[in-house]
């Protein structure tokens, strides 16, 4: 009996402890656009046509590139437009090359993106003008104290015939947090299900 008791005395001190964190967890909201220039490439990193580009390769050429935030919404408000420079890797898309950790970086303002997946590539001609667009999934992470990792979305497009400006933003949700709801209801049916134990125990005691 006591056995029983000590094991649903445990349980509930971990719901609890579950619930809390749940309670008290905040995801990032809002949204961060930023703006640079890029490369259109081949698998080998050689400048190429839109037809043929399998990778971005975001301005100064070479290993990663450079962009400014143009706007910010939520969580992001606090960071400084058009001065404030973060840092981006270059990347292939078909296929891609992910996930890549720290994607873009903005560590004097402690967030940072981690790219999980390319999710659709659109190339259209209109005109003598090219233009590319790219959405995928990630991970919006923060070292600022109480913001937990959020997923969220990426997008992309840019003008990829002069290959001199590209613009696109990344929205945050809530989705993977666990809702104190949805806790507090996993948690009365776990300690009601260890309550019916001990009922049955004591019958089963009470009839020998």
């Amino acid at each position: 009996m006591n056995s029983v008791r000590k094991g649903i005395l445990g349980l509930a001190i971990i719901l609890f402890g579950l619930f809390s964190a749940g309670a008290y967890a905040v995801p990032i909201t809002g949204s961060i656009a930023m703006a640079g220039s890029f490369k259109l490439v081949d698998t080998s990193g050689n400048l190429t046509s839109l037809a043929s580009a399998t990778g971005i390769d975001f301005a100064p050429t070479g290993s990663g590139g450079m962009f400014a935030v143009v706007g910010a919404t939520g969580e992001f408000s606090s960071i400084s437009l058009f001065t404030t420079i973060g840092t981006i890797a270059d990347f292939q898309f078909d296929p891609f090359s992910g996930p890549i950790n720290n994607f873009w970086n903005l560590a004097s303002d402690g967030f940072s993106f981690d790219l999980l997946s390319i999710d659709s590539v659109d190339k259209q001609s209109v005109g003598a003008t090219d233009f590319i667009s790219l959405t995928g999934s990630g991970l919006i992470n923060s070292t600022i104290a109480g913001l937990d990792a959020t997923f969220g979305s990426w997008s992309l497009s840019g003008d990829a015939t002069n290959g001199i400006i590209f613009g696109w933003s990344s929205t945050t949700t809530a989705k993977g947090v666990p809702e104190p709801s949805t806790l507090a209801l996993m948690g009365i049916a776990l300690l009601g299900f260890g309550l019916v134990r001990v009922r049955n125990s004591r019958r089963g005691s009470d009839a020998g």
